[in-house]
């Protein structure tokens, strides 16, 4: 009241799954915030939840894991994520890995339940080859599977990107030597927004921070 010339801040509306909000997410807004004086909403939500608030404009942003197909959402695409074996430090797997058949018999840590884009995922990456290891547990948190895993409680698979702790927390990833074993990475955005300097400015650091990533990590496939 008193500046009536001052514009209100705008508010940022990111919506998240739990792989994105633990790793990529925290560092992107990081960035925003020193390019723009912006409030931000950050909330996590499951691939369906995503989904409906996309197409009624209730986000601004996504993180996603599997595309969406709608003709009121874009989709900018990454570099995807390569996709690991987990297993405990102690684990024989660790310094002698036989390749992806020999996790037939080992009990399996599952992210999610088996609706889950990610597990669905991979689901199908282990029936190529013929696997359907017994699943002991099923976890929504990647933070708990990892834990699970150092204490020996099974294997399991995880996108890389969320693994850099793994000489701190007793796990060890491997990666699979099938190139199949990727998952997308994607932002979306409703369609209203395409034109905005913000949605334009905040595409631009999602992009530098996955080109920083696959510098860091010398990805190959980008």
């Amino acid at each position: 009241m008193l500046e009536p010339s001052q514009q209100p801040k705008r508010t940022l509306r990111v919506m998240s799954g739990r792989a994105f909000v633990s790793t990529d997410v925290p560092m992107c807004l990081h960035r925003i915030v020193e390019l723009q004086d912006v409030r931000l909403q950050v909330r996590m939500g499951l691939y369906e939840n995503m989904v409906d608030a996309l197409i009624n404009s209730q986000v601004d942003f996504c993180f996603l894991g599997e595309p969406i197909y709608h003709p009121r959402v874009r989709l900018v695409e990454f570099p995807d994520d390569a996709i690991d074996l987990v297993v405990p430090a102690t684990h024989p797997f660790a310094h002698d890995f036989p390749g992806i058949r020999a996790i037939a018999t080992e009990p399996f840590i599952a992210f999610s339940d088996s609706t889950a884009p990610f597990r669905k995922r991979v689901t199908m990456l282990l029936a190529k080859h013929d696997l359907f290891p017994e699943v002991r547990m099923e976890l929504d948190s990647i933070d708990g599977i990892k834990a699970m895993v150092s204490q020996g409680l099974g294997v399991s698979l995880l996108p890389r990107r969320t693994l850099v702790d793994a000489s701190s927390k007793g796990y060890v990833a491997i990666p699979i030597a099938d190139e199949a074993f990727r998952r997308p990475t994607l932002l979306a955005y409703p369609d209203i927004l395409e034109d905005e300097p913000l949605t334009k400015q905040f595409i631009e650091v999602v992009s530098e921070h996955y080109q920083h990533q696959a510098r860091f990590h010398h990805d190959p496939s980008v």
